[in-house]
């Protein structure tokens, strides 16, 4: 070979080796990742994208769930660590995360039982014949600046068994983002948000809200609105207004003050029911319908939207407690299925339940929407099964009749519906 053709062929080797260290270092300086799972469980929302983007400050993560774990659990670990590695790439650098083991350290027991955290039992399988029981403790700790917070993992997602605690490791999966977003906001925000409650027509307040309020109380503060006075609201004072089941009539009034608020800005909740099931007539076997009149229903339709005056049979339904029914009963508890009860499967992919199963709902209604003259975007949340049935207007509900019809199918021509908004 001569000296020429041996220059080309080192030329053309190091320009093959050129490129290809070029290519490694794009590929070293980029982040590939790709979410191969049906529900997309390791991508977060563009919501936590845009909370994580725009910290100030960093963020620390702490996970104490690890040790010598079963298989089961170590897949829970593995798909935390997933989101958490993508919570990470998203914040530009202020997010971190770190997993410890507390086994490690018995004082971490301690100091988490100090806070309220106290250490759950596991149970687990060494053989065939025989397991032990280790502690574990399903909590994250977060730290901002001077702030530090300790948070349950696993809330809503556990139960007590002879062996320990079984954790519902999805359930707890599909609510880990939303659970850790929730505590970042909390740590990085300057100020509480003000979420005011109307007032004045028997609607739901802070002690009626249970669980609600309980939950939301360290991220907001609550005040009362009453618009019985005339005076207005704007995004300026409130940032958001719920709306939480009157049992009367609004005023034309107070309807125009919340449609202003709406349009300069704010944001509003509806809590709605419009019919009220009482059952305390027959003993207890039987109720009555009542359609409320709250003064509303022409400013949904201004909306784009008709909350409809009827009742929801759902195939796919919850149970109804009757209590000791009878003496061949004795003074068990009896529960039965309850078609009023819709349990509802259909649910879409936003962020508000995108890591829900499913939701019991309590005698429901349905709702239309169509368009506007606004153009207002609407996106629908849920629907009944296909198919279901409506039952229109005041209904009178004799608890006999409907389980008798229920028992024998005679129900089942009724449900001519497609699955209701």
């Amino acid at each position: 070979m001569n000296s020429g053709k041996k220059t080309n062929t080192i030329l053309q080797l190091g320009l093959i080796l050129g490129i290809i260290l070029a290519i490694n270092l794009l590929i070293y300086n980029l982040t590939w990742r790709y979410d191969l799972t049906d529900d997309k469980r390791h991508t977060i929302s563009d919501a936590s994208r845009e909370l994580l983007a725009n910290l100030k400050h960093n963020v620390l993560v702490s996970i104490f769930f690890g040790g010598e774990l079963p298989p089961y659990y170590e897949a829970y670990e593995e798909s935390m660590e997933n989101m958490l590695e993508e919570m990470a790439i998203s914040s530009n650098g202020m997010f971190d995360y770190q997993f410890i083991d507390p086994a490690e350290d018995p004082e971490i027991f301690t100091r988490f039982e100090r806070n309220g955290f106290p250490s759950v039992p596991l149970a687990v399988q060494t053989s065939f014949t025989s397991q032990e029981k280790i502690r574990v403790l399903p909590y994250a700790e977060f730290s901002y600046q001077n702030r530090n917070s300790m948070l349950n993992l696993i809330q809503n997602a556990y139960q007590f068994t002879n062996d320990g605690v079984q954790i519902f490791v999805d359930e707890a999966m599909r609510r880990f983002e939303y659970t850790i977003m929730s505590e970042v906001f909390n740590l990085t925000r300057d100020e509480y948000r003000r979420v005011g409650l109307l007032k004045g027509h028997g609607e739901y307040q802070v002690d009626d809200l249970g669980d609600l309020y309980r939950d939301t109380d360290r991220y907001y503060n609550f005040i009362q609105v009453d618009l019985r006075n005339g005076k207005e609201i704007g995004p300026s004072n409130l940032d958001l207004l719920i709306v939480a089941q009157p049992d009367t009539a609004l005023s034309d009034r107070e309807v125009y003050e919340i449609d202003q608020y709406l349009m300069r800005g704010g944001q509003v909740i509806f809590l709605m029911d419009f019919q009220r099931v009482d059952f305390s007539i027959g003993e207890q076997r039987s109720a009555m319908t009542f359609l409320r009149n709250t003064n509303l229903d022409q400013f949904f339709m201004d909306h784009g939207v008709k909350l409809n005056y009827n009742l929801i049979n759902d195939p796919s339904h919850g149970k109804l407690a009757l209590g000791s029914m009878t003496a061949a009963f004795g003074n068990e508890n009896v529960q039965v299925n309850w078609p009023y009860f819709p349990m509802i499967r259909d649910l879409s992919g936003h962020p508000t339940t995108r890591y829900i199963g499913k939701v019991l709902m309590r005698y429901a209604s349905s709702i239309d929407t169509f368009a506007t003259p606004e153009n207002v975007t609407k996106t629908i949340l849920m629907r009944s099964s296909t198919p279901t049935r409506l039952r229109d207007g005041t209904q009178f509900i004799d608890l006999n009749s409907e389980l008798e019809q229920i028992k024998k199918g005679n129900d089942r021509q009724f449900y001519d519906q497609p699955g209701q908004i």
